[in-house]
């Protein structure tokens, strides 16, 4: 090997040793091993959360005295009948005839209409009604009565009987009771009634009497001795 050659390999040799790195390189930056060489994510930011204003309570309904007027509606037509105003711990605040005027203390209340004539309604119903007033309120209520007007015929045997009576019965409780063949037809309130007929010294059960509402008719019974 000549002399030219041993200087090139020992510069060679010297270059290796320094790790090859040109004058001037930048150094090589090799991947941290703690972190796999991947770069910490940035981190999201923090969702903020606006409260939002609470509901305002309803403010509370004006206390103090209101006026109320009831008025009657018996079947389709006006009516009149008698008015218990009662308040929220039960007990009477003010009673009057429908179509006057009443002061009662506001709240609540509970309205009960009667009808006190026979000669209008024949069982004398009481229609119940809820209200809720405030102080200084002037309302009107109006309680309506549903009405069927009905008379009876008992036929014992197949032949009309006149001096027979059929007493109605709701619930168990004696509503009414008629004479067979009168000529008048009554008010009474509709619905489902049971009956008793006493004929020729006898008795009789019927379980089931249907009174319709807003009628006028006939109810035969017919009765087997």
């Amino acid at each position: 090997m000549s002399k030219q050659t041993q200087l090139v390999v020992i510069a060679l040799w010297m270059l290796t040793a320094c790790g090859g790195n040109e004058p001037g390189a930048e150094p090589s930056t090799a991947p941290d091993e703690t972190t796999g060489g991947d770069l910490a994510p940035e981190a999201e930011p923090e969702e903020t959360t606006v409260d939002e204003p609470a509901d305002e309570a309803p403010a509370p309904a004006a206390q103090g005295p209101a006026q109320l007027t009831v008025v009657a509606k018996i079947g389709t037509a006006a009516g009149s009948a008698h008015v218990k105003v009662l308040g929220e711990d039960g007990a009477v605040i003010a009673e009057g005839e429908t179509g006057s005027a009443m002061t009662v203390q506001s709240g609540s209340l509970t309205v009960e209409a009667s009808i006190t004539d026979a000669a209008v309604m024949i069982d004398l119903p009481t229609v119940r009604e809820e209200i809720d007033l405030a102080g200084g309120d002037s309302r009107t209520l109006e309680v309506h009565f549903p009405r069927a007007q009905v008379k009876v015929t008992v036929n014992v045997n197949g032949k009309l009987d006149n001096k027979a009576t059929v007493t109605l019965l709701r619930h168990g409780a004696i509503v009414t009771t008629l004479t067979s063949g009168a000529p008048d037809f009554v008010s009474i309130t509709p619905g489902r009634y049971s009956a008793k007929v006493k004929a020729k010294n006898a008795e009789i059960d019927v379980p089931d009497v249907v009174i319709p509402e807003d009628s006028a008719r006939n109810v035969p019974l017919n009765v087997t001795l």
